[in-house]
């Protein structure tokens, strides 16, 4: 959710708001000579190579997740929380809060794979496991996954998320990972 609310009694004044998780995004990745690309509402990813060559698309019809009246309700509290606008900007941007959450949340890309991270259930849940599309470099869909954690970036060995410490310093921890492929019975 992006909203821009031109206010009547000023000379030109703009106001702003958007929210993850409503607010369409664009997504970028790269890695050495490949990059992927996407709207964050749309499941259609770009990937290409280091001249900005289309090599192959990712595409899946998927119907972006409905938003609850709980996170509704969250996203009014933390906009009014902050915001010190006039009444009337307020209510013109919470009546623009759409009904439908963006589909896609994070994008990577290694030497060998793509790797889509899409919503979790709920928006402000930060325990929820985070739904994972996995494709082959030249997006051939690999299988799906359930992580446990928010990477902020995703390396061939490597996950990299953001957590606290006991004593609430920000950590850059590494996980490593190995793609398994599983066996049928």
């Amino acid at each position: 959710m992006r909203v821009n609310v031109r206010h009547s009694r000023s000379r030109g004044g703009v106001y702003s708001f958007s929210f993850p998780g409503v607010t369409p995004e664009f997504l970028f990745q790269h890695y050495k000579n490949r990059s992927v690309a996407a709207l964050s509402n749309k499941y259609k990813l770009l990937i290409l190579d280091e001249k900005g060559k289309i090599l192959a698309q990712i595409i899946r019809e998927v119907e972006p997740p409905l938003l609850s009246t709980e996170e509704r309700e969250y996203i009014k509290k933390r906009f009014t929380k902050k915001s010190r606008w006039p009444d009337h900007i307020q209510k013109e941007i919470i009546s623009q809060i759409p009904n439908k959450k963006t589909i896609l949340d994070k994008i990577f890309i290694t030497s060998k794979y793509v790797i889509v991270i899409k919503f979790s259930g709920n928006l402000f849940d930060k325990e929820s496991y985070s739904p994972t599309d996995i494709y082959s470099i030249s997006g051939i869909y690999l299988g799906n996954a359930q992580l446990k954690v928010n990477p902020e970036y995703i390396s061939d060995k490597y996950i990299y998320t953001i957590e606290k410490s006991s004593e609430d310093d920000m950590l850059l921890v590494r996980y490593g990972y190995e793609l398994k492929q599983r066996r049928l019975p």
